[in-house]
This record gives C-alpha cells, structure tokens and sequence, in this order.
C-alpha cells in the first residue's frame, strides 16, 4: 500500500534520472544509452577487460581455452565468461601473443571503474573492439538499490520514508 501511494512520486524520480544529462544512440539495433560525462576517482579500483586491438575477428587459442578449462570453477563456462574473468585476464598476461588463434586477433587490456563491472558493453567495428559504458543503467541500479533500502527500513515510519525519497539525490 504505501508503494503504490506513492508510485507516481517514484515514476518521476526514475524519468530525471534517465534523462539527467544523458544522450541516446541507435548501433546496430540497439539503442546506447550514454552520459555525456563520465565521472570517475583516480582511486578507484579498477577491472581489467579484454578486446580485440585490431581488425578481424577475436579468437582465443586451444592453449588458452585448455588452460581456462583447467582453472576455472565448476559454475563457470568458457563460452558465457566475462570480458572481465580474472582467471581469464591472468591466462592472457601468462600466454601474451599465444592467447590468440589467427591473424586477425590481438587481444589487448582496457581498464574500467571496478563500479561499472555489470554496465559495460563491448562494441566492435569490423573486429576492433571497444567499451561502452550503460551510465544510465548504473545510476537507476544504484536508485533502486537506494530506494529499496528506504522502503524496506522498518525503524522508520512511513513520513520518514517519504522526507528520505525526496532528499534522495
């Protein structure tokens, strides 16, 4: 009940949050939802994500997918692994120009806020590949996260609730 009392205050906080300093773009379908600024701590602590550097297709090597299989944990698959494995990016620094099988691949290491671990898209042109960071999905991820914990406080009252909403920021 008090949800749904105040469902239209939450509908407006989530459309300033998606449109707050933001643009959209349309690639390959899909539409690319960017910030115009990333803002970012030079202290933060970072993930290592692997792309293509060059034209072509990215392609690991038997030895590379040998060796993952071998380390991997038993909930982990090569196929659906992320970018960003730390199993995966060890094995690369290990095998360096033998992690690639064929020509047209070279992997390379991008650095990105350990923050937006779950936010990043890896894009390509022709087998180059780059990150794309989804600003707009973290911020209404870290939105929900914080409203939840508002709602679901239950030393609070419900004024309280509704005062903490609006300061919400």
């Amino acid at each position: 009940m008090f949800i749904k009392e105040y469902s239209e205050m939450f509908l407006c906080l989530f459309t300033y949050c998606l449109f707050h300093f933001m643009f959209v773009y349309r690639y390959k379908n899909v539409f690319i939802i960017k910030y115009n600024l990333m803002i970012s701590d030079n202290n933060e602590e970072e993930i290592e994500v692997l792309l293509n550097d060059c034209y072509g297709g990215w392609r690991v090597s038997n030895k590379a997918r040998k060796l993952y299989e071998l380390r991997r944990t038993k909930d982990s698959n090569y196929y659906i692994s992320k970018r960003s494995d730390p199993i995966f990016v060890q094995i690369y620094k290990e095998l360096g120009d033998e992690f690639d099988a064929g020509e047209y691949s070279k992997t390379g290491i991008e650095k990105i806020p350990k923050k937006y671990e779950n936010h990043y898209i890896i894009t390509e042109y022709d087998g180059l590949e780059s990150i794309e960071i989804d600003y707009v999905k973290y911020e209404l991820d870290h939105l929900k996260k914080n409203i939840k914990e508002i709602l679901e406080n239950n030393s609070i009252d419900n004024d309280e609730k509704i005062n903490q909403l609006k300061n919400m920021k």
